[in-house]
């Protein structure tokens, strides 16, 4: 059987060595807007396709803690796009991604008031743990009311979301405006109209900052190298505030003003 190699990578936004535009937040829990730097370096086997490698990705995340239980919502994500995890004392577990390949951060926080944690990051390939050699680390987030629109797509998400509730986009996009964000990897499918509408209106929208997509890729045997960086996919990313609730949404258009990358979480 032909051997095929797969990889993800991150894209290094220009946006990112610019002053953040969030604050850290106090509030005594981990629920709340993190940022979460995922690294490279993780390397599984993974049979029927080859070896799998990852070069890292920053991504915007909304953590919902429950008594010891945590969900995470990520943008982008490990696949599908949800993560769960639990907070036992001080150690802290959150995984993403489906049962062939997981992603995992292991981490000690001293309480739920953490506002920052690092830990140890790995894949698991059919439950076989591959970590990676430098740590993931994650600091909470305040959006900031007055933080400048730098990209000036606030219009563009809300244009895009008012189209949505009333059925369908209707502005120029690509066709699958999730294919960029990696859906390939899992289930990170388009917002349905329902889903928008039951949101309600749409109250706040602010700029986090800039992310970036990891994209796949297969090749045959021995065309990629272990050391191998593929261009991922960047995007803006904004936490939306609707009546009913909110949601971190990326988005992304082409030079010719087409959306070809539009995904809430």
């Amino acid at each position: 059987m032909k051997r095929l190699a797969f990889a993800l990578a991150l894209l290094a936004a220009p946006a990112m060595a610019q002053p953040e535009t969030v604050n850290v937040d106090g509030t005594q829990t981990l629920t709340g807007l993190w940022r979460i730097s995922f690294p490279g370096g993780a390397s599984g086997y993974m049979p029927g396709r080859g070896r799998l490698y990852t070069a890292g990705m920053d991504a915007f995340c909304r953590l919902q803690q429950r008594g010891g239980r945590v969900a995470a919502h990520c943008l982008p994500g490990w696949g599908p796009d949800s993560g769960s995890g639990e907070l036992d004392g001080e150690d802290l577990h959150l995984a993403w991604g489906i049962t062939l390949m997981r992603a995992v951060i292991d981490a000690k926080v001293a309480n739920g008031s953490a506002r920052a944690f690092t830990g140890a990051f790995a894949l698991k390939v059919f439950g076989i743990r591959h970590d990676s050699p430098e740590p993931a680390s994650a600091r909470k987030l305040t959006p900031d009311p007055a933080a400048p629109d730098r990209p000036g797509k606030a219009r563009l998400v809300r244009q895009a979301l008012a189209e949505l509730a009333a059925g369908a986009i209707a502005m120029p996009h690509e066709a699958d405006v999730t294919l960029n964000f990696g859906h390939q990897l899992g289930s990170n499918q388009a917002n349905t109209p329902e889903e928008i509408r039951g949101l309600g209106t749409v109250e706040t929208v602010l700029y986090l900052g800039e992310a970036s997509a990891a994209h796949g890729r297969v090749a045959g045997a021995g065309t990629l190298p272990a050391n191998l960086v593929i261009p991922g996919f960047g995007f803006s990313a904004y936490q939306v505030e609707f009546a009913n609730g909110e949601r971190l949404c990326g988005i992304h258009q082409r030079d010719d003003g087409v959306m070809d990358g539009f995904l809430c979480v």
